[in-house]
């Protein structure tokens, strides 16, 4: 179910859903990402994003309560919805 309400989510941000869902699978494989790793790890698979691009994206997460932010740190919000990331996303 989380996963359903995740991908209707994330069809809301049209062309910027692979850089969203990458993000997402970035946490979930790591458990917790800094901002600087998930910068790398996007570009490593979906070509140079701007600072800006990904603030937004993160901040757009956690509003929508997808991952909060421990310290300097992003996590998944829930086991749950992790677990689902990595098995389906």
């Amino acid at each position: 179910l989380a996963v359903d309400e995740l991908k209707k989510a994330l069809k809301l941000y049209g062309a910027g859903e692979p850089r969203y869902s990458e993000a997402l699978k970035i946490i979930a494989t790591l458990g917790s990402a800094t901002w600087s790793q998930l910068r790398t790890g996007i570009e490593a698979r979906l070509g140079k994003i701007t600072d800006s691009t990904l603030s937004n994206i993160l901040r757009n997460l956690a509003d929508s309560g997808f991952i909060r932010k421990d310290g300097s740190k992003y996590t998944v919000a829930d086991p749950t919805l992790r677990r689902g990331i990595l098995t389906f996303l």
